[in-house]
């Protein structure tokens, strides 16, 4: 799990280095920005869809079994 977490981490802010190197701090800042937000809208409506399933599936499991 710890080499799932740390590749996660890589892949997350690696491209950040790369950018800033090749583009400069202006241009990190704007991707920066833009992925930061479209995350934080991914999170939400993964938590939502989530949020709604999990009722669900716990009835279908209630009514017919495992």
């Amino acid at each position: 799990m710890l080499g799932s977490e740390l590749a996660t981490v890589v892949l997350t802010l690696g491209d950040r280095f790369l950018i800033q190197n090749q583009l400069g701090a202006q241009s990190l800042g704007v991707y920066a920005a833009t992925f930061n937000m479209c995350d934080h809208l991914r999170n939400a409506l993964l938590a939502a869809m989530v949020g709604a399933a999990y009722p669900r599936c716990m009835s279908l499991w209630e009514s017919q079994g495992r």
